[in-house]
């Protein structure tokens, strides 16, 4: 009698332990080096990846990261199938992300050997200016009136009109242009797009857990020798403090 009672209650407790057991957080996200790199279907590598990555490990909460197109992503969080994107935009939020890991600087770009070497406004002054498609611009670079924007498919596209010399200036992305060879990034940066992890609302608590233990990873360095270990561009130079 004593024995069937003891396998009832530790059966009883594997069953609570089970139940307690934590269903991972499942994220969403696409190529995009050196913050996501996806391989076989899963982010698996990049500074946003190990930056969440650790930030979970230090909740203790199980994580999950799978690669869709963005479009799937953001269709996910909103039917459930997962609980956050992976870097988008922060001013997209409610409520944002106070602690910002990653951003999305855009420069204007030459051709790799233009006497061009840095940016000024009065160089795209009645100029047209080459972009991608769906790419998120802010409004100091959409509404500035005096060039005119002319959008390409893709970044392939993009480049190859710089290269081939059919435009002297596109709109670039700093981290993807950092992988090309034949094109050149103007200094200063026009402008840049601060990005998070976007949750879904039922899921505002644990974002809010988030961002304050990234807070925590930024504070003890950890980001800075994330960052380390994909580029040579410091965490500070491209995600300056706002002293919020």
């Amino acid at each position: 009698m004593r024995a069937s009672l003891w396998m009832a209650a530790v059966g009883a407790g594997l069953l609570s332990a089970g139940a307690a057991a934590q269903a991972p957080v499942k994220l969403c996200g696409v190529e995009w080096q050196p913050f996501t790199y996806v391989k076989n279907g899963k982010v698996d590598s990049g500074i946003s990846h190990d930056v969440l990555q650790e930030a979970f490990r230090r909740m203790n909460v199980p994580v999950t990261m799978e690669g869709a197109p963005w479009e799937r992503c953001l269709r996910g969080i909103k039917t459930g199938d997962y609980d956050a994107v992976i870097d988008n935009e922060v001013a997209a939020q409610t409520p944002r992300f106070k602690n910002v890991y990653s951003s999305y600087p855009v420069a204007l770009c030459v051709k790799r050997g233009s006497p061009v070497k840095s940016f000024d406004w009065k160089l795209v002054q009645g100029q047209t200016v080459g972009m991608v498609r769906g790419y998120t611009y802010t409004p100091k670079i959409l509404n500035y009136p005096n060039w005119k924007l002319e959008p390409s498919n893709d970044e392939d596209q993009l480049y190859a009109m710089l290269t081939g010399g059919h435009r002297q200036f596109v709109l670039c992305d700093v981290w993807g242009a950092s992988l090309r060879s034949n094109v050149e990034i103007l200094q200063p940066v026009i402008d840049r797009t601060d990005l998070s992890p976007t949750f879904s609302d039922r899921q505002a608590a644990l974002a809010a857990r988030l961002d304050a233990t990234i807070g925590d990873l930024i504070r003890d360095g950890s980001v800075e020798r994330i960052y380390a270990k994909y580029t040579k561009r410091k965490f500070r130079d491209m995600v300056p403090a706002t002293g919020k």
